[in-house]
């Protein structure tokens, strides 16, 4: 008997190693437990939002309901094919073509794994490519010259490519049973499930009460009204909204961003767009403990060597009433999205 349970655990073990093994296969399971009702074994790690998902602090069990985005309506642009080189503002939340004016392709490659995007244009159609950056994100991205430099190329075909594709059965099978994140993978398929919950709550408690530890990554704001995402309020941190950022620097950034314009022009895209999404804590708390906000994103867009057409979603969220973030989320919620969308739409119908 007591081999039949040691088979039966090595079975279940070696099972969840292999799912967890498949990030594809951990998303999708992801995914069905994210949109569950269970109340044991759905996923509270994103449903009430990534930085409750990190931290678990007890009061931040807020769900983070996404709303149906729609087309925008009398929209006459047409013709249009969009190109986007995106983080998860974009692809996890706007990825459909219908979203965008008159778009019949909608492509994107996904920064934060340095994909590119190689394309073959259709001289027939107007080709926009758009760069959208977070703002925590965006120094690192541009500032990675053997990233930047390779983003476009012409082809054949059109295709995005990923830096962890690679050809061959033993590339394939290697890269499967040595999942750079099967450390992740096996902690979201064994211990993200709702009914533990109130356990990591008492653990975050625990943490932050009595051991004085706090290491999640997560500050609670200072009215309480929302979570935010430590490297950004941390001046030592360079996605921080507090970091010093030389004119230098900033010169620099708008030059490998100009360097991308002049390369997408060259390869007969009709118009580049950038789009910069500010940190919530550059919109709610720009004085946070007494810090300035460094103006990151000001200083960029209103560069006058800029060349691309500027997206710009700063100044509307800096005068809406308006909530534009989920509260327990590094992410927009749906008035921030349409800002952003009717911006982009005006744009592409232009």
């Amino acid at each position: 008997m007591s081999k039949f349970f040691g088979s039966v655990i090595l079975a279940v073990l070696l099972a969840i190693y292999l799912i967890s093994s498949s990030s594809e296969l951990t998303k999708q399971i992801m995914l069905k437990k994210g949109q569950s009702d269970n109340k044991y074994f759905a996923s509270d790690s994103y449903r009430f939002g990534d930085l409750f998902g990190m931290s678990y602090i007890p009061g931040f069990k807020i769900p983070a309901v996404r709303d149906h985005i729609k087309p925008v309506k009398n929209c006459f642009a047409n013709n249009i094919n969009v190109y986007a080189v995106c983080d998860s503002y974009v692809w996890d939340f706007v990825a459909d073509k219908k979203l965008y004016c008159g778009a019949d392709t909608f492509i994107y490659a996904i920064t934060n794994i340095r994909e590119k995007l190689h394309v073959k244009l259709n001289p027939k159609k107007q080709n926009v490519l758009l760069l959208e950056f977070s703002e925590r994100n965006v120094r690192g991205i541009v500032n990675d010259s053997t990233y930047i430099d390779n983003l476009l190329t012409s082809s054949d075909r059109s295709y995005v490519e990923s830096p962890e594709s690679d050809s061959g059965i033993y590339a394939s099978i290697t890269n499967y049973l040595f999942n750079k994140k099967i450390e992740k993978n096996l902690e979201l398929n064994t211990w993200d499930y709702a009914f533990l919950t109130p356990v990591k709550n008492l653990k975050t408690y625990i943490n932050s009460h009595l051991l004085h530890k706090e290491d999640n990554g997560v500050e609670i704001a200072p009215d309480n009204k929302r979570l935010l995402l430590k490297v950004t309020t941390d001046s030592l941190q360079d996605a921080s909204s507090f970091q010093n950022v030389s004119d230098k620097e900033v010169n620099h950034i708008v030059d490998r961003l100009n360097s991308v314009y002049t390369k997408a022009k060259l390869l007969g895209y009709n118009n580049v767009l950038l789009s910069i999404i500010p940190n919530p804590v550059s919109i709610y708390y720009p004085n946070l403990r007494g810090q300035t906000y460094n103006n990151l994103l000001s200083r960029i867009q209103n560069s006058p060597a800029l060349k691309l057409k500027v997206i710009d979603v700063y100044t509307p969220y800096k005068a809406s009433a308006q909530s534009l973030y989920y509260p327990t989320d590094t992410h927009w919620n749906s008035n921030g999205i349409y800002i952003w969308l009717n911006q982009v739409n005006a744009a592409l119908a232009n």
